[in-house]
């Protein structure tokens, strides 16, 4: 049993199954289309295929993916035969990111359409370009699935030849890694700000039976913007479905720390270790430390800045005395004595210092907090 919802802009239906098995969005070909997917299963270009899929193979209400023994791309097969679909007429992406998250986003101009149907979760695999990796595909054939997935099912109702629908991919994976930088999501491998999750995946489709010819989708052309907003606007909105993960929630000092592997958590373990009595909560201490920040607004935007600082200084555009002279004069401006002179090589243990000089004048808010309420 499914459920058409609707039909894109090129009149191919699309049907989803979010609640029941196998979970997922498909797309029905109502015409002739050419497609670029980044699957395993009948991935690369092709001109022959009446459906695409995207998939949510999580076991159970968990995050865990369930191959059900099989290799990943036997595993992807078999989804479509779950589907009731043509195997060999069929392309198919898979995430542990619920279907009934995903967004729907449509952008046109004067009779050209960009429409894209996503599903994104980040949190436990967003990552930059050139962190460490974590397996060697020549030793080990098949990676671990890691949940955290960023899939994109995207239409453009214009007739595109196999290289401008492979222009199309580049313009869409920048557009996706903007919505990661306007949200600041921070890789879980690195310290940077993350450019997708380890395991996305995209199909385009282009309409072959359209009146409309493009060779341009790049960002000077409409139809590359076209794609870069909707991409975009359509990410972000998957997120925060999926996540409740906004710009609003990410405009605080620690969802900025977060890929500095600085949290109130680690505070407070920190607080601990400098109090015998440990008499606050992991959660009581969280809310004084928030109060603390949302009070003196004068504090909470001279620290905001650190993490940029520090990401120049890794990106070599600020050397260590350039470093530590910004660095000091914030904590100047919020009465602080920065009096940190690393004479550290390595930029790993400079930073270290750092971030551990910042987490000891964020206990010292707390008990100067707690000291004032006891008088």
């Amino acid at each position: 049993m499914s459920l058409r919802c609707l039909k894109t802009p090129l009149g191919d239906d699309v049907y989803l199954y979010p609640y029941l098995y196998p979970k997922a969005i498909v797309i029905k070909f109502n015409g002739k289309r050419n497609v670029v997917s980044t699957s395993i299963f009948n991935g690369g270009y092709a001109e022959h295929l009446k459906y695409v899929y995207n998939y949510d193979g999580k076991k159970g209400t968990y995050n865990e993916y369930d191959l059900e023994g099989l290799t990943y791309e036997q595993h992807l097969i078999q989804v479509a035969k779950n589907l009731g679909l043509s195997p060999s007429h069929t392309t198919g992406i898979s995430t542990t990111a619920d279907m009934k998250n995903a967004s729907l986003t449509i952008m046109s101009h004067e009779g050209l359409s960009a429409c894209a149907i996503i599903t994104a979760g980040t949190k436990g695999n967003a990552a930059r370009a050139g962190d460490p990796s974590s397996f060697d595909e020549r030793k080990l054939s098949e990676s671990k699935k890691i949940s955290g997935t960023i899939n994109m099912l995207v239409q453009i109702n214009a007739r595109l030849s196999p290289g401008t629908l492979t222009r199309a991919l580049i313009t869409c994976t920048e557009a996706k890694s903007v919505a990661l930088q306007e949200l600041l999501i921070g890789s879980k491998y690195s310290t940077g700000i993350a450019t997708g999750t380890g395991t996305d995946g995209c199909i385009l489709i282009g309409n072959m039976d359209s009146s409309i010819t493009l060779t341009n989708a790049g960002k000077h052309s409409k139809l590359g913007e076209l794609i870069g907003r909707v991409i975009i606007k359509g990410v972000k909105r998957a997120i925060a479905f999926q996540e409740n993960l906004t710009s609003s929630t990410q405009n605080n000092l620690f969802s900025k720390l977060e890929r500095y592997k600085l949290t109130p958590q680690v505070v407070h373990e920190y607080y601990n270790t400098l109090n015998e009595n440990k008499e606050i909560s992991e959660k009581q201490f969280e809310k004084i430390l928030n109060s603390i920040l949302q009070k003196y607004q004068g504090i909470n935007a001279s620290l905001s800045l650190l993490p940029y600082l520090l990401d120049e200084y890794q990106w070599n555009i600020l050397s260590r005395e350039q470093l530590f002279s910004k660095i000091r004069f914030l904590f100047n401006f919020i009465g602080a004595d920065f009096n940190l002179h690393s004479n550290k090589v390595r930029k790993k243990e400079v930073i270290e210092e750092i971030l551990s000089f910042l987490k000891s004048y964020l206990v010292s808010l707390v008990v100067k907090d707690l000291e004032k309420k006891k008088d």
